[in-house]
Formats: C-alpha cells, sequence, structure tokens
C-alpha cells in the first residue's frame, strides 16, 4: 500500500511542482530569445511567451487570458494571424496607483509589417482585463470591451 501523506506534504509536492514548471517556461522563453533573429531587437518574443512575463509583472492568470484573447480578437479583425505578433518583454512597465484605483500594464507589440503599436491592459479585480491598441502617432487601432472570460464562463 501507498504511504498517506500529511497536509504539509500534499502542498509542499504542489508546490515544487508548480516551481518546476515556472522554470521550465522560464527555460523556453530564454530559448525562444536565442533564436531570435538579428534583425529584431533580442528582447522582442512571440506573443504568447512575451504575454507570459506579465504573469511576472503582477498580472493574474485570468487577466493574462483576457489579455491572449483580446489581441485574438485584434488579429481576426485585420485578417492575420495572432502568432505573427511580437511583445517588446523590455518595454513592460506595470503602473498602479492605489490612489486612483487604476492598474494597466503597458508595453509594446510589432505588428504584421514591422509596426510598432503600443498596447496597454487596464485590469479590473483579480479576473478582467480591456486591451486598447495605439500607433506611433497615438492613432486608436483597437480598443476590446472589458474581458472577463471567467465570469463568461468561457474559459
Amino acid at each position: 500500500m501507498y504511504p498517506q501523506l500529511t497536509r504539509k506534504q500534499i502542498v509542499i509536492l504542489i508546490v515544487a511542482s508548480l516551481l518546476t514548471i515556472a522554470l521550465l517556461v522560464v527555460a523556453i522563453v530564454a530559448s525562444t530569445k536565442k533564436d531570435t533573429p538579428t534583425s529584431i531587437v533580442t528582447s522582442t518574443v512571440q506573443i504568447d511567451a512575451g504575454l507570459a512575463t506579465l504573469l511576472d509583472r503582477g498580472m493574474t492568470s485570468d487577466q493574462l487570458s483576457d489579455t491572449k484573447y483580446a489581441f485574438t480578437l485584434f488579429a481576426k479583425q485585420n485578417n492575420k494571424p495572432v502568432k505573427s505578433l511580437l511583445v517588446n518583454t523590455d518595454s513592460i512597465r506595470h503602473n498602479f496607483d492605489s490612489n486612483n484605483d487604476t492598474n494597466n500594464f503597458q508595453f509594446t507589440v510589432t505588428g504584421w509589417s514591422g509596426n510598432i503599436i503600443n498596447a496597454q491592459v487596464d485590469v479590473t479585480g483579480l479576473s478582467a482585463a480591456k486591451l486598447t491598441l495605439t500607433d506611433k502617432n497615438n492613432k486608436s487601432l483597437f480598443t476590446s470591451e472589458v474581458i472577463n472570460l471567467r465570469a463568461s464562463g468561457i474559459e
């Protein structure tokens, strides 16, 4: 028979498993950066890996799912593949102001024709996000509604 694990041992196993997964993700992102063509800034990575960096900057996994979904809507609107978008991870900034109750993430994305797109993700609570994209002249390219996949049951 298998020995019974205590609750503490189970928690330790879960935490160790999550840390292992996190290390694997970091290794994959690091290897992606090394394989990036020299014509692209080395901190620019494919959309999924780039957006995953937001988790390290304070975004929740639900907000990240909402943000990815918003980028998918933007790509569909332009009839382009979302995977072709590149995130400049060095440009990611997390702005939190408890006095004004604002919480957002700003970064740049390289678009399909090599143009730079400014992205701002306004987050609400722990599970909702709204994506706003503008060009270099601050002209609006896309604004999503507030997306909350968990509340809508899509996730």
